[in-house]
């Protein structure tokens, strides 16, 4: 300690952070404390981003772009990681009890897996929902996910409309072959005798436009779908089958 503990530069490749020195911690440039709230602003080796994760209950602020450089992270217990600009790309993240706060539309994932998170929006993963971009990828990699009927995975789907492109076809998982996902979209459903373009440029709903030649669009895909309008071609429904489970 210098300058008789205040004003005391403390710096990591991952803080980079003006701590001052209150007589009993150290306390950040926004007044939190140190203990409390760490900010994770740039990349540095899988090892060293694993131990600066270890701490539980705290809060991490993500200001700048991590890149786990194919590595996997592991969260502490309890721990909240608030999105503030920032994003975490290429690897693999295990939650524990892991709370999330960022802007729904907004991506924050990039090239992620991840598993023990049981409540996601799906642009956090990178999808568009802009009627053009082929968001089928993201979906498939999310459906994809083993959930089991105990600990089920919600999935908010932002108002716009996603392009899927080919069947979702998810794997076969354990207690009769079900994918326990929830989907939750916004606003209400386009009734069919809406007309096509109202679907195609919707602002104030979520529509999953089906482009494929197939006749599903989804078969088993989720446990249940809510506030969401499913279209093909020409205005046609692509519903296919999803499974309510009681």
């Amino acid at each position: 300690m210098t300058i008789d503990d205040r004003g005391y530069v403390v710096y990591t490749t991952v803080n980079n952070s003006y701590l001052t020195w209150n007589g009993y911690d150290w306390v950040n440039e926004d007044g939190s404390l140190f203990t409390k709230v760490k900010y994770v602003k740039r990349t540095i080796d899988i090892t060293a981003l694993n131990n600066v994760f270890s701490c539980s209950n705290v809060v991490y602020k993500i200001v700048g772009d991590i890149d786990l450089g194919g590595g996997t992270l592991t969260i502490a217990t309890g721990s909240t990681l608030d999105f503030q600009g920032g994003s975490i790309v290429n690897g693999s993240i295990v939650f524990q009890n892991t709370k999330i706060i960022a802007d729904k539309n907004t991506q924050i994932f990039n090239n992620i897996s991840f598993s023990n998170l049981y409540e996601i929006s799906i642009k956090w993963f990178g999808a568009k929902g802009d009627g053009v971009t082929d968001d089928t990828n993201v979906f498939l990699a999310i459906c994809n996910k083993e959930y089991t009927r105990e600990n089920q995975l919600t999935v908010h789907i932002p108002v716009g409309v996603y392009v899927i492109s080919q069947p979702i076809n998810p794997n076969a998982f354990s207690d009769e072959n079900y994918t326990f996902q929830n989907w939750i979209g916004e606003g209400t459903k386009i009734s069919p005798d809406r007309i096509y373009d109202k679907i195609k440029s919707s602002k104030t709903r979520t529509v999953l436009y089906y482009t494929g030649n197939s006749d599903l669009a989804f078969i088993n895909a989720v446990n249940s779908i809510s506030n969401i309008t499913i279209r093909g071609k020409d205005n046609g429904n692509a519903a296919g089958q999803y499974t309510f489970i009681s």
